[in-house]
């Protein structure tokens, strides 16, 4: 991805935390972000006399930048495998260590929620222990197992959707389940 389509990208999903974001998306994104606040501060200092603090162009930046960073953050997170929540620990300062670790490493890990939801009045479940009791129920019939192959389809499709997996990825998965 080149840096104008990476920042294209980003803006177009301004607020999208869910999906993934590789490698070179977040960080041509999070350099143009570095270049402007720059670029702000030497605004304001020049043109505005603010010397401390955030002046008009660095709060217009800021302001800007805030909600797609946090996005396109959330989605490299995702891309390695990891919740978009975990942005928070840099609040402790130390947890900016794993948070570039975790930005630079490659991606294409598998991201999964912990909770789902089968419908909006459902209270959230874990999709594994279904499975697991499914597994360990007795005298399960075919027509139970045909259901958790649709389950799991309907899981596949969902996860081809929202971007988690590439098509290949998905076409791969839903052969395997099929067979």
């Amino acid at each position: 991805m080149d840096f104008g389509t990476a920042i294209k990208t980003c803006f177009k999903k301004f607020g999208t935390f869910e999906g993934t974001a590789g490698k070179a998306e977040f960080w041509y994104f999070y350099l143009l972000g570095l270049g402007l606040n720059l670029l702000s501060h030497v605004i304001d200092l020049n043109y505005f006399d603010v010397k401390e603090g955030f002046g008009p162009a660095s709060s217009i930046v800021a302001l800007v930048f805030t909600v797609p960073s946090l996005a396109v953050a959330a989605r490299r997170l995702h891309d390695v495998g990891r919740s978009g929540w975990w942005q928070l620990i840099w609040v402790t300062g130390i947890g900016l260590i794993p948070l570039i670790i975790w930005w630079t490493a490659d991606g294409g890990k598998e991201y999964r929620p912990s909770n789902t939801r089968q419908n909006n009045n459902e209270p959230p479940v874990r999709r594994s222990r279904e499975r697991l009791e499914s597994k360990l129920s007795f005298g399960s019939s075919t027509k139970s197992r045909k259901s958790d192959v649709i389950d799991e389809l309907e899981e596949l499709k969902e996860l081809y959707e929202d971007g988690t997996l590439s098509e290949a990825q998905f076409k791969q998965a839903k052969k395997k389940l099929l067979m």
